[in-house]
C-alpha cells in the first residue's frame, strides 16, 4: 500500500506540477509582480518564508475550498487526499533556497532572512540623502516625490494538477513593517488563459 501510494504521488507530480515551460512560468511570475509593482526594478528572495506559507497551507486541508474575495466567493473546489499532499509537498520545497540571481530583466535576489536589513537600508538611504546639508528646497521635493516604498517579493513556482487545467500558486509582497501581503490562489484554464479562480488565502499586514 505504501509502494501504490507513492506511486500515485510520483505519477500525478509527472503528469501535472510544471505544465507550461519554466520560461512561461517565469513570465507568469512576472506579470504577478508587475500588478503590484508596475515598474522599476523588481527585488525577489531565493526563497519562500515558511511560517507565511503554513499559514496559508492550512486553507488547503478544508475538505470544500471556497474563494474568500467578492470576485472568488462563488467558486469552490473539492481536492483528493492525493492532490492536497502533493501540493503541500511541492509548496513546501520552496521555502529552502530555490530561485537564483537574474530571474528577471532588472531584478536582485536577496536571502529570505536579510528582508528586515534590505528595508531598514532603503529607509535609511533615503533619509540620509533628504536631510543631505547640501540640498536645496527644490532637491528635497524633488525627493518626495520620487520616494517609492521598498518592494521585496516571494513566490513559488505554478503547481499543476488534474491535466492542466489548474495551478496553484503562493507569493508575498513586503513593502515595510508592517506592510505587505501574502496570497495563495487557485488559476484556472479557462479559453487557453489561466485566469485567477480562487484566492485561498490573504492576509494583509
Amino acid at each position: 500500500m505504501k509502494f501504490y501510494n507513492t506511486f500515485i504521488l510520483f505519477f500525478l507530480f509527472q503528469i501535472s506540477s510544471f505544465a507550461q515551460s519554466e520560461t512561461d512560468d517565469v513570465k507568469f511570475l512576472e506579470s504577478l509582480i508587475r500588478k503590484t509593482h508596475p515598474e522599476g526594478q523588481i527585488v525577489y528572495t531565493d526563497r519562500l518564508n515558511i511560517e507565511h506559507l503554513n499559514r496559508a497551507l492550512q486553507y488547503l486541508r478544508k475538505s470544500v475550498i471556497t474563494g474568500i474575495t467578492n470576485e472568488t466567493k462563488m467558486n469552490s473546489i473539492v481536492l483528493s487526499k492525493q492532490e492536497k499532499k502533493l501540493l503541500i509537498q511541492k509548496l513546501n520545497e520552496f521555502t529552502y533556497p530555490f530561485w537564483t540571481e537574474n530571474l528577471f530583466s532588472n531584478s536582485i535576489m536577496i536571502k529570505d532572512e536579510n528582508i528586515s536589513g534590505y528595508i531598514k537600508k532603503i529607509y535609511r538611504e533615503y533619509s540620509e540623502s533628504f536631510v543631505d546639508p547640501t540640498n536645496s528646497a527644490s532637491d528635497k521635493s524633488n525627493i518626495i516625490n520620487s520616494y517609492s516604498r521598498p518592494s521585496i517579493f516571494e513566490f513559488s513556482l505554478p503547481v499543476y494538477l488534474r491535466e492542466n487545467t489548474i495551478f496553484v500558486v503562493f507569493h508575498s509582497y513586503y513593502c515595510g513593517s508592517p506592510c505587505g501581503f501574502d496570497e495563495l490562489s487557485l488559476y484556472k484554464l479557462e479559453n487557453k488563459t489561466y485566469k485567477k479562480w480562487l484566492v485561498v488565502y490573504l492576509a494583509n499586514y
